[in-house]
């Protein structure tokens, strides 16, 4: 019994060693990799000592090592470097600074950092606020199915009110806040005829979300009489500016013949646009659709 306690203890100690040994080993390759100018290496080094993983917790090197990654476009780098920044972490607080790193990071499409800007710009207590800057953040972020930006605006399975700036905005003119708010009565408040109102609003401003929900409202007969060649009118001008839902929404007009004559090339075209742009069910209409629209447009040539 003492023995196979001894080897044990020996075998526990071996595993401890052995795992210690293989961090020290990970630790190396990734400072190598992270001199070396590996930005994502950069990245994951700066976390580590912000976290004191396998170094000695440094809020110098943190700053050292989020700064090489972001200036190479790495945009969690780019977010963290601005936090630092916000938060006054290993740096002196620079709001201006922080937000400049936010900015990058979010038009790279990073929706932490657009989440971010969005309240940023829409919190009373900044001399800087902006409305208009907010409600542009905050729609990217929802965009991204962000789901803190869809509960700040009201979207979201936790919020059901929509904030009072978010409705004047709308009111003075912003065709993003008209949207939201369009969006807002239709999925949250049930009450389609005011969110025809703002998607009107918007689509007859030429902005492409809202001419995209207009025309759904058309084919559905959401607030408003159903007119299904309305509907495809609306969808195809939205489709034009590069909207992918729009997109795909006049692709399924075309091949069902719904408000425009039965069009199997026009179909494929628009299906192919939405799909290019990575929209899935485009994408998977055309696997099935794909030959068979084909083989319909060769007989009908």
């Amino acid at each position: 019994m003492k023995k196979i306690l001894i080897i044990s203890l020996v075998f526990c100690v071996g595993v401890i060693s052995l795992i210690a040994e293989n961090k020290s080993s990970d630790i190396s390759k990734l400072i190598k990799k992270a001199e070396a100018g590996d930005a994502k290496a950069q990245y994951n080094l700066a976390s580590r000592y912000v976290k004191g993983e396998g170094v000695k917790q440094n809020f110098n090197e943190v700053i050292k090592w989020f700064r090489k990654s972001a200036e190479q476009g790495y945009d969690e780098a780019q977010y963290m470097l601005g936090f630092c920044y916000f938060a006054g972490r290993g740096v002196y607080k620079d709001r201006k600074e922080a937000v400049k790193w936010f900015v990058k990071a979010a038009l790279q499409g990073y929706s932490k950092a657009q989440y971010t800007l969005g309240r940023w710009y829409s919190d009373n207590n900044n001399i800087n606020k902006d409305y208009k800057e907010a409600v542009k953040w905050y729609k990217k972020a929802i965009d991204q199915k962000h789901e803190g930006a869809k509960n700040d605006i009201g979207l979201g399975s936790r919020s059901r009110r929509i904030p009072e700036w978010l409705k004047k905005t709308a009111q003075d003119g912003s065709l993003e806040a008209q949207y939201l708010l369009g969006f807002y009565h239709h999925t949250n408040n049930r009450d389609d005829r005011e969110a025809v109102n703002w998607f009107r609003k918007a689509a007859e401003q030429n902005y492409a979300d809202a001419q995209n929900a207009f025309g759904y409202c058309y084919k559905n007969g959401c607030g408003i009489e159903k007119d299904l060649n309305k509907a495809a009118i609306w969808f195809e001008k939205a489709a034009k500016q590069g909207s992918v839902e729009a997109q795909f929404n006049i692709g399924a007009c075309y091949y069902k013949g719904n408000g425009v004559k039965q069009n199997y090339k026009e179909a494929l075209k628009w299906y192919k646009k939405a799909a290019q742009q990575g929209h899935i069910e485009s994408m998977k209409t055309l696997e099935v659709l794909g030959e068979i629209v084909f083989e319909k447009i060769t007989k009908n040539e």
